[in-house]
């Protein structure tokens, strides 16, 4: 009995952490997309006023390249982000618990 106890347990430990990283993987993917058009009009701009641009923007700025430097380190050489695949995982798991 208490064997079949640390297994359910186990599994539960091993759902929780796989339910946390894609909420992190969720969130970052968010962020990316929400920042990215911000991003590109501050690639856009001169070089000479791209410093104050960055600096009325910077909390959106900031957040994208967090956001894809994530990405880059998770996605292991993908192109695509996989938000729909990641948001039907979280709901498989949360239905198996």
């Amino acid at each position: 009995m208490y064997s079949q106890l640390g297994d359910v347990s186990d599994s539960l430990k091993k759902i929780g952490r796989r339910q946390k990283t894609l909420a992190e993987h969720i969130r970052q993917a968010d962020n990316y997309f929400e920042h990215r058009e911000r991003y590109r009009q501050y690639k856009q701009v001169k070089p000479k006023h791209q410093a104050d641009f960055y600096e009325r923007n910077r909390t959106g700025l900031a957040l994208y390249e967090a956001a894809a430097q994530y990405l880059k380190d998770v996605m292991n050489g993908h192109t695509t982000i996989p938000t729909g695949k990641w948001k039907k995982e979280v709901m498989q798991l949360a239905s198996t618990v």
